[in-house]
């Protein structure tokens, strides 16, 4: 992981079940980083370590992932600077009036086609996006 320091922006097609301890090395290796795109199935665990290990994070994309309503208000309350939130095409919430409220301070908010799917299992469409 010595040879992560200068990483800056992680693009992962599929978020590994090793996803919580990727983010510890890279909070204790990557002092520069500030972007991750990744797509999955993303439960209060995971939230929870973005947040933590991710603080300063500058962009987010999970298009096409499952995130519950409350797993992704923890990400909105936590990662303050966040300048690009891209959460289109995700199940598991609706962009209701206070997910829109607490994302207006993001440059660049994306939540379209999202929507209330208490399913995990359904079809999750990944895509990375190069912003």
């Amino acid at each position: 992981m010595v040879r992560w320091k200068e990483l800056e922006i992680l693009e992962m097609t599929w978020k590994p079940d090793s996803f919580v301890e990727v983010l510890e090395q890279i909070r204790m290796n990557c002092p520069n980083f500030m972007g991750l795109h990744i797509c999955g199935f993303f439960d209060e665990e995971d939230a929870q370590a973005i947040v933590r290990c991710l603080p300063r994070l500058k962009i987010l994309v999970m298009s096409g992932s499952f995130v519950r309503r409350r797993d992704l208000m923890v990400i909105l309350d936590g990662c303050k600077e966040l300048e690009v939130l891209d959460v289109s095409m995700c199940r598991g919430f609706d962009a209701d009036s206070e997910i829109v409220q607490k994302a207006s301070r993001i440059r660049r908010f994306e939540c379209g086609d999202s929507k209330m799917e208490s399913n995990h299992t359904s079809t999750m469409i990944c895509s990375l996006h190069v912003f």
